[in-house]
């Protein structure tokens, strides 16, 4: 509320994209899941800058399996 009060002098004061990723990023999630995608031979296309989107490439038919889908 402090930071969406205008009577606050906190008013406005909001974390950049760059303070909340820092802060909430999960370093063991992302090797975890590069782990796994190594492991199961996907094709790793991207990693976004704070590692919480993982671009891979495979056929339909391997990620249904990997994933029971």
């Amino acid at each position: 509320m402090r930071i969406s009060d205008p009577k606050s002098p906190n008013y406005g004061q909001h974390m950049s994209h760059k303070e909340v990723h820092e802060m909430s990023k999960n370093l063991d999630a992302t090797n975890a899941i590069l782990k796994y995608c190594k492991k199961h031979q996907l094709k790793i296309n991207k990693i976004s800058e704070y590692g919480e989107y993982i671009y891979v490439m495979s056929t339909t038919i391997k990620l249904d399996e990997l994933f029971s889908t």
